[in-house]
This record gives structure tokens, C-alpha cells and sequence, in this order.
């Protein structure tokens, strides 16, 4: 008998995480989906990330890629910014980052906050 492993389905926000990075942005997976990635019991409500204030060229810039206008100026100004896209709501807090573990989602390696 042949055993193959099925793929994990990931929710949408998780998918979107992942677009992000393969976009070049640079940031931390926070909040309900951090807490799917590590709990597939959990569902998550949005995509929250945290990003340095380093990263946020790379993340207006993957954002734009995604057909998600941001500003980099007006992210570093609100420091705490909520944005609509296709794949969900997203919420960015800028500033520090917490320690994280590593999640891949689609390929991709996520950066996902180490649960308290």
C-alpha cells in the first residue's frame, strides 16, 4: 500500500501572507492566522502582520502587486493601518516585530508569531 501525504488547505489569509512575501515583503504573521498556521483548529478572522518600519517600501510594494494601494508615508504615520483586498481584511502594525517560528503556506516560508 502506497501512503501519500494530502495537501493542507490553508485559509485565505494565510494565501495571502504568502502573495505578500513572494512579493518581497519582509513581515511577521500576528493574530487569528498566526494562530491557524500553528492550531488548524483555529479560524482565522483577517490577516494581521507586523512589520518593521525597515520593511514597509517592501510591503507597499508587494501590496501594490496584489492590487492593494498603500502608502509607505501614511503607514509610518498611523503605525496601526486597516486595508481591504481581494483575499480579506488586513490589518499592518508597524513597529517592532515578536519572535516568530517558520510556516511554509504554498512554498512559501512565513514568518508566524511564537504563540504566549
Amino acid at each position: 500500500m502506497s501512503l501519500s501525504a494530502q495537501p493542507v488547505a490553508h485559509p485565505r489569509p494565510a494565501r495571502l501572507a504568502a502573495e505578500l512575501v513572494r512579493g518581497g515583503a519582509a513581515l511577521v504573521v500576528v493574530g487569528s492566522t498566526a494562530r491557524a498556521l500553528l492550531d488548524p483548529r483555529v479560524e482565522p478572522a483577517d490577516l494581521d502582520v507586523a512589520v518593521a518600519d525597515d520593511d514597509l517600501d517592501a510591503l507597499v510594494g508587494a501590496l501594490a502587486r496584489v492590487g492593494v494601494p498603500a502608502s509607505g508615508v501614511s503607514l509610518r504615520r498611523a503605525r496601526v493601518v486597516s486595508l481591504s483586498t481581494a483575499w480579506g481584511p488586513l490589518d499592518v502594525f508597524v513597529g517592532a516585530v515578536p519572535p516568530c517560528t517558520a510556516v511554509e503556506v504554498d512554498g512559501v516560508v512565513l514568518a508566524v508569531e511564537v504563540p504566549r
